[in-house]
């Protein structure tokens, strides 16, 4: 390596700036990533790519299709209480594949998806109270079905854009109790699944054989539930409205 790459690399090195965890990053996405401690927005190019820099998707000839299981455990207290995890293996699943067109968009577009699929449930939010502690990494994060679609697009040889959604869904809803015929409160609930989702970006370059850059963007996130409870009891209102983001990932 030139003296001039040397002190290049040395600045990127004291310029980076802060790290945030998201819900990937807890333990990586496939296997590669998790051993590079997810070092890996410029060298991606299989299905975890569409998390860590969707462009990355274009940057490999081949069809592919991986599979495999994640599990974790915890050696956390909390006030002297062990602090262990739900749910704590997931079903990791992905895939990429080279859009079969012809003429000026032949191996051009590339899509790939991504899925983590916890093995008893579809999502865990747990609310906590101010004044509880918790280790919030482990908390809700590695509980829930993640869902990342993406799409590549290869503008020149050296040169890719892609976007991918991090994809699901929030909860809204009410709670309804009144005194029935047996005098205990009876309720009714009706609750409603809106989507959530959150934009993935990246571009990737490759001006030499021995070089690759790379930038990404990934765009806030988190499981928005609201419920209102409307209760009667003896004749009097008890009225309680809940208003809580889970997940929450930050830029």
């Amino acid at each position: 390596m030139s003296r001039a790459a040397q002190v290049l690399a040395l600045f990127v090195v004291l310029a980076a700036g802060e790290a945030y965890g998201s819900p990937a990053d807890v333990f990586g996405l496939g296997p590669r990533a998790s051993a590079q401690a997810g070092a890996v927005t410029a060298s991606a190019s299989d299905f975890s790519a569409v998390y860590y820099n969707p462009a990355g998707l274009a940057f490999s000839g081949a069809t592919e299709v991986g599979a495999g299981v994640l599990g974790f455990g915890s050696g956390l207290s909390v006030r002297g209480q062990p602090a262990g995890i739900a749910d704590p293996a997931a079903l990791m699943v992905g895939g990429r594949l080279v859009v079969p067109l012809g003429g000026p968009l032949e191996r051009r577009l590339f899509v790939g998806i991504a899925l983590t699929v916890p093995p008893t449930s579809i999502l865990r939010i747990i609310s906590r109270y101010p004044q509880e502690p918790f280790f919030p990494l482990y908390d809700n994060r590695t509980q829930r079905l993640m869902v990342v679609p993406a799409l590549a697009v290869r503008l020149t040889d050296r040169l890719a854009l892609g976007v991918g959604v991090n994809y699901l869904a929030g909860l809204n809803g009410a709670v309804q109790g009144a005194t029935g015929t047996s005098r205990s409160v009876e309720p009714r609930v009706d609750e409603a699944v809106p989507a959530a989702a959150a934009l993935h970006a990246g571009v990737r370059w490759e001006p030499r054989p021995w070089l690759a850059l790379g930038l990404a963007y990934r765009q806030s996130f988190s499981v928005p539930f609201t419920d209102v409870s409307d209760v009667s009891v003896a004749g009097q209102p008890l009225s309680l409205t809940v208003k809580s983001e889970g997940l929450f990932t930050p830029d």
